[in-house]
């Protein structure tokens, strides 16, 4: 169905040239249709008058009711003119009609009077079209105002008209035809009305530059009002015509009244469209664009039936006593049930309430029982929910609960997934885990308990043998009969036993401080930052008290083992000048702390393959219940803390 017509620049030019040739056409047949008609021709004349007054009158009922509250300003300016034209012309017809058969100078006056003001009405109104912006909102009581006031002015004019028409200037002076006066404003009139038509015309081109076609409000009236102010001009030269030409003076007085009519019916086309056709339009568009959303509706609907009835996860919806109103397929095999089966009932026939318990952040919402569910996103081992099968069956769930109202219900729907089997996968990794953790451990005690025996071996039996070996050569040594070469023979092998000892004395504190046995934590430390100094000159402090660093075997074998893998870092990746040590208990726990002033750890270095020290450094930490945290940024050292609780 066509809901707007639309409006082309061509149309307007084809219609001012129809106007136009019949404007010449008329004024060669005038005299000869005039002859013709004889006289017919005032009544003719008559009903064109009659059927414009009737036409403006409908303009005005239209222009002022049309679009509402919502009136617009051109709408209004319309509607206003109309009026007052209709009135003017009503006046004029039945002054026509009253004096048919007097000429005196004052009724012409009188009559012309009345018909020079209406269309100078028209003249003005339809310039402030062309001026005045379309959609700009006028209230009512504005309206209102400016209406009473064209009445009454209306009225003021038509009295002075009708009782002081003796005063006003002629217009028409019998025997001698029209007065300059006379001449001077039918003239402005046709003016006006050209200079409103190339006004008019020139917005319609603008209008269209980027549409060949326009059906909106403004580009309606425009167009119309442009036909209007074309008719309007050419009625004033008619006009002009009719009182001067004398042979043609009753058709062109018709052909004034036909300009006026064809005017007259322009705009009465133009508020119909507006206020019937466009409206009319508007309402069959709505209408469309509803049946296409509700058929949109129904699709989305069934769309979303479909997803629901084949989505792999179990989606059940109740309302908020905790009924069941729907559930997909899904949920039905989970629970080994059917659909039919767990419409209308009861929530907690699948999910006990007593199994409804979220250890962490939960979604829940009212009912007989209150439902809490965890939401997704969080560790899959962290399940809130505990399903119950038709065979009572129980096994974990983890979901999530959205609600949305229906017909003013609320209704909540719950996705639930089965997560048995990632339960015990975890559960295995976790044991797996756990195991691999107990066999690093038990892995580095044997380590550390080798390393004590192969340290004591070297230390006791190794490093004695080799101390008996100087001695005895010492004894040598002292011997009185040496030669030169046996002097320097011996120099040497004492020379290579000292080495072969403090050699042996490195190795046996490598594989094991002896300090740690001896002394405890705090003296290996020591041992081990007075080393760290003298083999790579790197001032190093510590930071701790020997009461705080009594610990057992264990604790203090594995804590030595991270401060000396971490300086072993330090030295290799590090690039520093200084370390601090600090080892301190608060509240229960023992806090270290190794931080320099090297180059930086980045965060992909903490993460990177082979970093076996580091994770060596974590599994130590770990064993023990403890902490480790390593943070450091580029160009300004490294800093590892470690929280062991004691």
């Amino acid at each position: 169905m066509k809901l707007a017509t639309p409006y082309k620049l061509d149309h307007a030019r084809a219609i001012l040239g129809v106007l136009l040739l019949f404007f010449a056409a008329s004024g060669l047949g005038a005299e000869f249709t005039d002859h013709r008609l004889n006289g017919g021709v005032p009544v003719l004349s008559e009903l064109l008058e009659t059927g414009a007054i009737a036409m403006f009158g409908v303009v005005f009922v239209l222009g002022w009711n049309a679009l509402g509250e919502n009136r617009k300003q051109g709408m209004v300016v319309l509607a206003i003119a109309a009026l007052c034209i209709a009135l003017l012309d009503a006046l004029h017809m039945m002054s026509v009609q009253g004096l048919f058969d007097i000429n005196t100078p004052a009724n012409l006056s009188r009559d012309r009077y009345l018909s020079l003001f209406a269309r100078a009405v028209a003249a003005k109104s339809l310039l402030m079209i062309a001026l005045l912006p379309f959609n700009s909102r006028v209230r009512r009581r504005a309206a209102t105002a400016a209406l009473t006031l064209a009445v009454v002015t209306v009225g003021v004019v038509a009295s002075l008209i009708f009782r002081h028409a003796d005063l006003l200037p002629p217009l028409l002076i019998v025997g001698r035809g029209p007065t300059t006066l006379y001449l001077n404003v039918e003239y402005a009139i046709a003016a006006v009305n050209a200079v409103t038509g190339v006004l008019l015309y020139r917005q319609l081109r603008t209008t269209m530059q980027t549409s060949e076609q326009a059906t909106s409000d403004r580009t309606t009236l425009h167009f119309n009002a442009l036909i209007a102010a074309a008719a309007m001009a050419f009625s004033a030269l008619y006009f002009v015509a009719s009182t001067t030409i004398e042979p043609a003076m009753n058709m062109f007085n018709v052909l004034a009244q036909l300009c006026m009519a064809i005017a007259a019916l322009s705009l009465c086309r133009a508020t119909l469209t507006i206020g019937l056709h466009t409206p009319y339009a508007a309402q069959t568009a709505l209408l469309q664009q509803m049946e296409e959303t509700s058929s949109g509706i129904d699709q989305s609907q069934m769309r979303m039936t479909g997803i629901i009835e084949n989505a792999n996860d179990a989606i059940i919806s109740t309302d908020e006593s905790q009924k069941i109103v729907q559930a997909n397929a899904a949920a039905a095999a989970m629970f080994r049930t059917t659909v039919e089966e767990m419409q209308g009932k009861s929530l907690e026939d699948y999910l006990p309430q007593q199994e409804r318990t979220a250890p962490d952040e939960h979604h829940s919402y009212p009912g007989n029982n209150e439902i809490s569910i965890r939401m997704t996103g969080r560790r899959a081992t962290d399940h809130a929910v505990i399903g119950v099968k038709s065979n009572g069956e129980e096994f974990p769930l983890e979901g999530s609960i959205s609600s949305m109202m229906v017909n003013d219900d609320r209704i909540y729907t719950v996705i639930l997934r089965d997560i048995t089997e990632r339960r015990q996968i975890q559960e295995q990794m976790a044991q797996s885990h756990k195991e691999l953790s107990q066999f690093a451990i038990a892995l580095n005690a044997v380590r550390e308990e080798e390393r004590k025996h192969i340290a004591r071996d070297l230390h006791d039996d190794l490093g004695q043998l080799l101390a008996a070996m100087r001695m005895d050569l010492s004894l040598l040594q002292q011997q009185p009969v040496q030669t030169s070469r046996s002097e320097q023979l011996l120099g040497s092998m004492d020379k290579l036993l000292v080495t072969s000892i403090t050699s042996l004395r490195r190795i046996a504190t490598d594989l094991r401080p002896r300090a740690l046995d001896e002394g405890g934590l705090y003296f290996a430390l020591e041992s081990l930052r007075k080393e760290f100094i003298a083999r790579h000159g790197i001032d190093c402090r510590l930071v701790a008290n020997e009461a705080a660093l009594a610990l057992d075997d264990a604790r203090s074998t594995a804590i030595f083992r991270i401060i000396q893998e971490s300086l072993t870092n330090i030295v290799r990746h590090a690039q520093a000048s200084k370390v601090t040590l600090k080892l301190a208990r608060h509240k229960g726990f023992l806090v270290i702390s190794i931080q320099d002033d090297g180059r930086g750890i980045a965060h992909a270095e903490l993460h990177k393959e082979r970093s076996f020290g580091l994770v060596g450094m974590r599994e130590r930490v770990r064993a023990m219940q403890g902490e480790l945290s390593i943070t450091g940024e580029l160009g300004h050292g490294t800093l590892i803390e470690i929280t062991i609780p004691l």
